[in-house]
């Protein structure tokens, strides 16, 4: 019986590994392509953007999309498993949003989309930040999602509690 737990851990960590590199490539996707393009046409276009050598306000901006992006994920993947009803939100959200799988995801969206892309976007320093950001910035909008679709998930249908014992 200890043995069933423990593989269904392994597994759901697995899991969880693979969520969090999915949905740092999806973010880095969306930083890229729809974020980074509105952000530039509402704020203007950074001096130095997309040219040879990055300006501090081109990275600088390149950063911030990349991180509302990647939040902007991490909430949607946690209003997803909320509605799963995962049991331990916390460590759900730590285990999808860590440094290594988000650390990966990068670098794998790097090895193969930079070369359509704004340099900005891309870098060993923009990994390590991302990755690091991980734990105090991503799995806490991971959590809040998870915790939201889980208040919705008992307050709809008319006041009914859906998690109510039958």
């Amino acid at each position: 019986m200890h043995m069933r737990d423990h593989d269904v851990k392994g597994w759901h960590a697995l899991l969880a590994l693979a969520f969090g590199i999915l949905g740092t490539v999806a973010g880095l996707y969306l930083a890229i392509h729809i974020v980074g393009p509105t952000i530039r046409a509402w704020l203007g276009v950074p001096p130095g953007f997309n040219v040879d050598y990055a300006t501090r306000e081109a990275w600088r901006q390149a950063r911030s999309v990349q991180l509302l992006s990647l939040s902007a994920v991490f909430f949607l993947a946690g209003l997803a498993s909320g509605v799963v009803k995962y049991p331990k939100p916390l460590a759900w959200s730590l285990w999808v949003a860590n440094p290594f799988s988000v650390g990966f995801g990068y670098w794998l969206y790097q090895s193969f989309f930079s070369a359509n892309s704004p340099g900005e976007y891309f870098g060993y320093v923009g990994l390590g930040l991302l990755a690091l950001a991980a734990p105090f910035v991503f799995a806490p909008c991971m959590f809040l999602g998870i915790r939201g679709a889980a208040y919705f998930r008992t307050t709809t249908g008319g006041g009914h509690n859906y998690d109510a014992p039958a």
